[in-house]
C-alpha cells in the first residue's frame, strides 16, 4: 500500500507543484492529507513492532521500529519507539549471550546503547578475555582489557578489568611500571574499591624497587625530585610507608649537611627539622650536627669579622640566634660584633685627628692619638704610624744619638757584641797597637739619613765598619762587606 502511494505521489509530482503555485489553499489541504496517510502507515509500523516484541521476535521488532522512527512525525511515539528498539536489541544481546555467542551479543548491546547494555558488553568482553587467557593468548587478553578500559570508564565493572590487567602485567611480564600505573588508575578513579585491596599484595612486590628508582633520582635530578617521588609513592596504600618515611628523612638529612657545607645555615636548619619529622630516629644525629653547625656559624662569623665584614658577620650571628635563641655563643658574638663596629668608628675618628696633629708636626700628640686608635682597632697602618711618630720624636730630640742607638740595638746588640769579640780576638792573638775609634755618626745623603762608623785597627789587621741608617724607618744598610758580615 505504501509503495503504491509513493508511486502515485511521484506520478502526480508535477501536478501537485502546479497546485502549489496556482491554488495555495488547495495545496495546503493536499499536504495535510499526505501527512495523515503517512502517519497512518507509520502508526501501523509502531503497532507491528510492539506485536513482534511481545511475541519475542526482537530482530523484526527493531526493524519495524526503525521504519516508524524514519517516517513518523509524532515526537512522543518516536521517543517510545527508540526506547522499545533499544530494549529489543538488549533482548537480542541477552539471547546471544545465552548461546555463548559473545561477539554477536556485543554488537546488539552496542546497538541498544544503554548503561545496562554497556555493562553487558563489558561482561561479554570479560568472558572473551577469559577464554583467550585460557588459550594463553596473552596479547589478545591485553588488547581486550585496553579496549574496555579506554571505552567503558563509567562502567562499575571497569575496576575489575583494571585489576585483571594489573595481574597479567605482574604474572606474565613482571613489569613494575605497568603494575604501578594500573594500581594508580584503580586508586585515582575507583577509590574505595575491593579490587584496590586485592591489588596491594601484588603491588607490594614492586614497592622496594620503585623506592630504589626514586632514590636514584637524587643522582640525576637532585634530592627534591627524589623526595617528591617517594612522597608520591607514600600517598598510596601499601606496606612500605615506614620505609619511605625513613628514606625521606635521610634525604633531608643529606640536604641539610650539603647546605651546612655551603654556609646556608637557615636552609640546613630547616632540612634538619624535616629530617627529624620524617625519621625521628635521626634526632640525636641532628642535635649533634646542629651544635656543630652553630659552632661553625660562629666561626664563620668570626672569620668575617677578621675580614672586617661586620654587617655580614652580624647577619650570621643573628641567624645563629634565630636557630638557637638559648645558645649564649650567639649573644656574645652579636655583642662582640657591635662592639667592634663601634670601636672601628671611634678608631677612625682618632686616626683622622692624629693625622691633623702629625701635619702640624706635633708628633707627641699624634703618637698619643695613634696609640688610642690602635687600642680600638688593630690596623697595620696605625702601627706603622706609631713607629713613625716615635722615630720623628727621637729625630727632633737628638738625631745623632738616635742613629747610634739604632746600630747598638740592632738584633739585641749583635753588632756591638761582634765588634767586642773582634777586639778580644786581637787581644788574645797579642796583636800590637790595638785601637778603637768609638762610634762616629755623620750626616749622609738624603733626609734623615746618617752614617755610623766604628774602626778597629792594629799592626796586623784593620776593621772599618760603616752603615747608613734611615732614621724614619730604622733601616740599616751596610756599606762594605765587613759591616755586612757582622750583621748576620
Amino acid at each position: 500500500m505504501m509503495d503504491s502511494f509513493l508511486r502515485l505521489n511521484r506520478s502526480k509530482h508535477d501536478y501537485t507543484n502546479k497546485l502549489l503555485v496556482y491554488n495555495s489553499p488547495f495545496s495546503l489541504l493536499i499536504i495535510l492529507v499526505i501527512i495523515l496517510i503517512v502517519n497512518g502507515c507509520a502508526s501501523n509500523y509502531f503497532k507491528i513492532g510492539n506485536n513482534m516484541f511481545a511475541s519475542g521476535h526482537y530482530r523484526a521488532a527493531a526493524e519495524y521500529y526503525d521504519l516508524f522512527i524514519s517516517q513518523s512525525t509524532n515526537g512522543a511515539l518516536i521517543t517510545e519507539a527508540i526506547n522499545n528498539r533499544s530494549k529489543a536489541y538488549y533482548r537480542l544481546g541477552q539471547r546471544e549471550m545465552s548461546k555463548n555467542n559473545y561477539r554477536a551479543a556485543i554488537r546488539f548491546f552496542y546497538l541498544s546503547n544503554t548503561t545496562a547494555a554497556d555493562n553487558k558488553m563489558v561482561d561479554s568482553y570479560l568472558i572473551i578475555a577469559e577464554n583467550a587467557y585460557d588459550n594463553e593468548e596473552i596479547d589478545t587478553v591485553l588488547d581486550l582489557y585496553n579496549f574496555m578500559i579506554k571505552n567503558f570508564q563509567a562502567s562499575p565493572f571497569i575496576s575489575e578489568v583494571i585489576y585483571r590487567r594489573l595481574k597479567v602485567y605482574h604474572k606474565h611480564y613482571d613489569d613494575k611500571y605497568k603494575v604501578w600505573d594500573d594500581y594508580l588508575l584503580l586508586v585515582d578513579y575507583y577509590s574505595d574499591n575491593k579490587f584496590i585491596k586485592k591489588a596491594i599484595p601484588i603491588v607490594d612486590n614492586y614497592i622496594p624497587s620503585l623506592i630504589n628508582d626514586s632514590l636514584e633520582l637524587k643522582n640525576t635530578h637532585g634530592h627534591f625530585e627524589a623526595i617528591s617521588e617517594l612522597l608520591n609513592i607514600y600517598s598510596y596504600q601499601h606496606s612500605y610507608h615506614e620505609v619511605i618515611l625513613e628514606k625521606v628523612g635521610i634525604l633531608y638529612y643529606q640536604l641539610a649537611s650539603l647546605q651546612k657545607e655551603e654556609n646556608d645555615f637557615l636552609s640546613a636548619y630547616e632540612y634538619y627539622n624535616k629530617a627529624i619529622n620524617y625519621y625521628p630516629a635521626l634526632e640525636e644525629n641532628v642535635k649533634e650536627n646542629l651544635n656543630q653547625m652553630i659552632t661553625s656559624m660562629i666561626q664563620h662569623g668570626d672569620s668575617l669579622l677578621r675580614e672586617r665584614r661586620i654587617a655580614d658577620a652580624i647577619k650570621i650571628y643573628m641567624k645563629t640566634y634565630n636557630i638557637s635563641p638559648d645558645n649564649p655563643q650567639a649573644k656574645i658574638a652579636i655583642a662582640k660584633a657591635h662592639e667592634m663596629e663601634s670601636n672601628i668608628k671611634e678608631a677612625t675618628k682618632l686616626f683622622q685627628e692624629a693625622l691633623r696633629y702629625e701635619g702640624n708636626n706635633d708628633y707627641k700628640q699624634a703618637l698619643r692619638l695613634y696609640e688610642e686608635s690602635l687600642a680600638k682597632d688593630k690596623l697595620q697602618t696605625t702601627s706603622e704610624k706609631i713607629s713613625l711618630m716615635e722615630n720623628m720624636i727621637k729625630i727632633d730630640e737628638d738625631p745623632v744619638s738616635f742613629a747610634k742607638s739604632i746600630i747598638i740595638e740592632y738584633r739585641d746588640g749583635t753588632i756591638v757584641n761582634t765588634i767586642e769579640d773582634i777586639v778580644q780576638q786581637l787581644k788574645d792573638s797579642q796583636a800590637k797597637d790595638i785601637r778603637e775609634s768609638g762610634w762616629k755618626v755623620l750626616m749622609s745623603t738624603g733626609a734623615n739619613r746618617y752614617e755610623v762608623r766604628y774602626d778597629v785597627t792594629s799592626r796586623e789587621i784593620n776593621y772599618y765598619f760603616i752603615w747608613q741608617v734611615n732614621l724614619l724607618n730604622r733601616n740599616i744598610i751596610p756599606l762594605n762587606q765587613e759591616s755586612e758580615r757582622i750583621m748576620e
